[in-house]
């Protein structure tokens, strides 16, 4: 990233598109922010955009409006060139409408501004041509700023929306595409007249005004579709829904919004100045209606209208008076400042090995890099701390301590620590963050690898190993061992994610697989209380000291989200309204997976990024064509499997509120339906079994349950635990038997009688995944012992092995009809046709075949139809790697 521009010193990277780069910056000269746009050296020498880029700057240089984002100026450095415009903080129309629709008063205060901010552009002869929620800025005090006049044009009489010297560009129009060919502007905007590329004037703005004006109202725009050409046909031909809008929209706004959107342009407003008068001005039934009630008690017309506004002012009078002496506003959800972070060349970031930190003071990042797989002798596997300097956007890979994980930053970001693991167990190692230098560095045991490390203002380490200890930095020893809720499930939770507060007294941990007890703790030493501020496992909180003498907050992450809400420490509770800080976080849904922080200074840092490390997509694999087609289920996705008439399908998802639901799924029609829900604990690898598949057999905390298929039959106990997960691979075609395995802890192959409700020991043998053919006869296992492989036994007998394939074998699957068998083997699916000529003996299995690349989990993540001719998977849709990771920066 380059440092200055002139006179203005680069702080950050605001956004990107096709026209370049937009920097947040500080002029040196009057202190102030500033937006730069920068058109770099190659886009200048494009004729078409050097003449858009230098036609915004002569537009933006004749408006001088408060509801426009204005310029300030022109830079040229190196071959760019630069427009120095308007900061404008807040965040644009468009994110905001993404959480629906709003209020009608708001909705009409924004309306009103936006419209005179058009009305002075139009006024200067301008005509915007692109006007669409995602160019209009919504100020954190509520003002409206209209931006991007990159497509503005002068309005005059031989304006066309056709340009000719403009690129090809195909983009869906879900989220307001610019349509640059024939036509210029945004698909579900434009005017009826700019879709048919015909002469355009300041009427092509007034009916974008009322598009944006009814989604303001109704939450959607009335002609948005799949792509931009839907959108454009839907411009043209498709009726208005006017009864989309709230059934309380005002008689007169119903009018405005049905004059604005008249495809014949001269049915329209001519002036959008109308527009915004027609908006501010009550019609006479609605004033009289809300004086009638005055009147009738012997108050005239006039008198009511002036109380009124006598009440109006008295009211915003209190509103003033309580506002200040209320606490500092909450951070509100705005549009954040967006930094690329990129790994150093030859190197992929990891992402689940440790959340990218920004550094205390907020000028660097830590986080963990892997060598690319191009890269030449480093062995697979290895990862190193790495740290990224956002001023100079210099990167130093530490390739000292492979292994790394938890990151840290020392509280005076000078130093950063990381533990590594190997045969000697766990150890911390403490750095110089410029350097790399070891300063300290002690070894753990293979016991203590914990789950989260904090370090302390006070410099020592707190880890969660199964307890809360607090060790000495400089000696590696314990020095104190903290309380925690330990009396949720003592054999099986344990605290996680440490976090000791600026007081050296109170300190927030999770509590893991507690059941009802699980949940965010707060802590003392004081007292040794334990008090739950959040009840779920999957948060991690943070705390930040408020600078205003009040509570401080406490942050933390849930589903997509990150939250604050103040924290009240004396009583040990939280207080007031809990405030959505962050929505689309990626990885929240897994706190050790979610890169948020809070910097010293109160910025929250978070990735931004929509998808997490676990996002999936249910497909349809044709296996002839190899042709790919969504189902348009998205999520966390475990597990599929078939009914035995295909027309049904068991489906594990993790979803915002819980570890693991249970659906069933149409596959004809893509539709859901809940079968099991729990709480935050798992309920996962299901089968069909029992008559027809009328019933399924389910894991729940490592226990087995058995439900109805129509939710008549509520989930039921059907075994002990195992100490370990049980989950239940596959069943005989007659659903009377299931064939089970123990995960981790215990090793083997249980039977279980469905109809008894009885286990049985089979075989002593490490299985991974299991299908038992469609005559019952025979097994095709997935075994790890000396020799990893695929093989095929009698059942129930397990003998008569016949080896099908070795190596890495993970999931398998059969086809319905028995005669073909489906598996992962390294990183990619196979198949292979099984001879049932003498069944007595067996399938004579043939030469396996290669499908396609398969990125298997060792778990059921794929199923096939009867003929075995489609399979449906389980597609994994984001790298646990990558090239770059985009972090979000909120201020407050």
């Amino acid at each position: 990233m380059i440092e200055r521009i002139g006179p203005y010193r680069i702080e950050g990277e605001l956004g990107r598109g096709g026209m370049g780069v937009v920097y947040l910056a500080t002029d040196a000269r009057l202190d102030r922010a500033v937006a730069i746009k920068a058109l770099p050296p190659n886009l200048a020498e494009d004729p078409t955009r050097l003449e858009r880029f230098q036609r915004e700057a002569r537009v933006l240089a004749t408006l001088n409006h408060p509801n426009i984002a204005g310029i300030h100026g022109v830079e040229e450095q190196d071959d760019a060139k630069y427009l120095i415009l308007e900061y404008v903080e807040g965040e644009t129309l468009e994110d905001r409408l993404d959480r629906g629709p709003l209020p009608i008063d708001d909705a009409l205060e924004l309306a009103v501004q936006i419209a005179a901010g058009v009305e002075a552009a139009h006024e200067a002869g301008v005509v915007h041509r692109d006007l669409k929620p995602a160019n209009i800025i919504i100020t954190p005090d509520g003002a409206a700023k209209v931006l991007d006049f990159g497509l503005a044009r002068a309005d005059t009489a031989d304006v066309s929306s056709v340009s000719p010297d403009a690129e090809t560009l195909t983009t869906p129009a879900a989220r307001s595409p610019t349509v640059e060919g024939a036509i210029l502007g945004t698909a579900a905007y434009m005017s009826p007249e700019q879709a048919r590329g015909r002469r355009v004037d300041k009427r092509t703005d007034i009916w974008s005004f009322g598009v944006i004006l009814f989604e303001m109202l109704s939450g959607r725009s009335p002609f948005r579709g799949e792509t931009a050409g839907d959108s454009i046909g839907a411009v043209l031909h498709k009726s208005i829904d006017f009864d989309a809008l709230p059934p309380n929209t005002p008689a007169h706004v119903r009018r405005v919004l049905a004059r604005c959107l008249e495809r014949d342009k001269n049915q329209r407003y001519r002036d959008i100045g109308d527009v915004r008068l027609e908006l501010l001005t009550q019609n006479p039934y609605e004033r009289d209606q809300m004086s009638a009630p005055l009147a009738r008690r012997g108050i005239p017309a006039w008198a009511a209208l002036t109380l009124a506004a006598a009440c109006a002012i008295a009211a915003f009078m209190l509103a003033r008076l309580v506002l200040n002496s209320a606490p500092p506003p909450a951070l509100q959800p705005r549009a954040p400042m967006v930094v690329d972070v990129a790994a150093p060349e030859g190197y992929l970031i990891e992402r689940r090995s440790g959340r990218p930190l920004f550094s205390p003071d907020g000028r660097k990042v830590l986080l963990v890099v892997v060598p690319a797989p191009e890269a030449p002798g480093e062995p697979p596997g290895v990862r190193f701390p790495c740290i990224i300097d956002l001023t100079t956007g210099l990167s130093t890979v530490f390739s000292q301590f492979p292994d790394a994980s938890y990151p840290l930053w020392s509280p005076d970001s000078t130093r950063f620590l990381v533990g590594t693991s190997g045969e000697d167990g766990f150890k911390v190692v403490v750095a110089d963050a410029t350097s790399g230098r070891v300063e300290m560095n002690f070894p753990g045991d293979t016991s203590r690898t914990p789950m989260g490390l904090h370090w302390c203002a006070d410099g020592s380490i707190l880890l969660a190993v199964r307890s809360l200890e607090r060790v000495d930095l400089s000696t590696g020893e314990v020095v104190e061992t903290l309380p925690f809720k330990n009396d949720a499930d003592p054999g099986g939770s344990y605290p996680a994610w440490p976090h000791m507060l600026p007081d050296g007294v109170h300190y927030l941990y999770t509590m893991m697989l507690a059941g009802p007890e699980a949940g965010l703790y707060l802590g003392s030493t004081a007292d040794g209380t334990q008090r739950r501020l959040v009840p779920t496992e999957a948060a991690r909180g943070l705390y930040h000291e408020a600078n205003d003498g009040g509570h401080g907050w406490l942050y933390w992450s849930l589903a997509d989200a990150i939250f604050r809400q103040r924290l009240d420490l004396k009583r040990g509770e939280l207080i007031g309204d809990r405030e959505t800080v962050a929505e689309g976080v990626w990885g929240a849904q897994w706190p050790y997976y979610t890169p948020f922080d809070v910097a010293s200074d109160g910025r929250l840092v978070y990735g931004s990024e929509q998808a997490s490390p676990y996002e999936n997509e249910l497909v349809r694999v044709d296996l002839e064509t190899k042709e790919e087609s969504s189902m348009g289920i998205f999520g966390s996705l475990w597990n599929p499997m078939l009914s035995s008439d295909d027309r049904l399908l068991l489906l594990d998802i993790t979803t915002d509120a819980t570890l693991g639901d249970i659906f069933i799924v149409e596959p004809a029609r893509g539709n859901l339906r809940t079968l099991v829900s729990g709480d935050r604990t798992n309920e996962t690898f299901p089968i069909w079994v029992g008559r027809d598949d009328h019933r399924i057999v389910f894991s729940h905390d490592g226990d087995l349950f058995i439900a109805s298929r129509d939710g008549r039959e509520p989930p039921r106990l059907i075994s002990e635990d195992w100490g370990a997960t049980v989950q239940a691979l596959t069943a005989t075609p007659d659903g009377k038997t299931a064939l089970l395995v123990a995960r981790w802890e215990k090793s083997g192959v249980k039977l279980l009688d469905v109809e008894t409700e009885t286990l049985r020991d089979w075989l002593d043998l490490s299985v991974i995944d299991a299908r038992i053919t469609p005559d019952g006869a025979w097994v095709a296992l997935s075994s790890q012992s000396v020799i990893d492989q695929l093989e095929i036994r009698r059942f129930p007998e397990g003998t008569g092995r016949i080896v099908v394939d070795s190596g890495d074998i993970g999931a398998i699957e059969l086809s319905k009809d028995g005669r073909w068998l489906f598996y992962t083997k390294d990183a990619d699916l196979y198949r292979v046709a099984l001879d049932w000529d003498t069944p007595d003996a067996g399938p004579a299995p043939g030469t396996p075949e290669r499908l396609f690349s398969f990125r298997g989990r060792q778990y059921r993540e794929f199923d096939v139809n009867t003929d075995g001719t489609e399979l449906l998977a389980v597609k994994v849709l984001e790298r646990r790697v990558g090239g770059s990771v985009r972090l979000s920066v909120l201020g407050e």
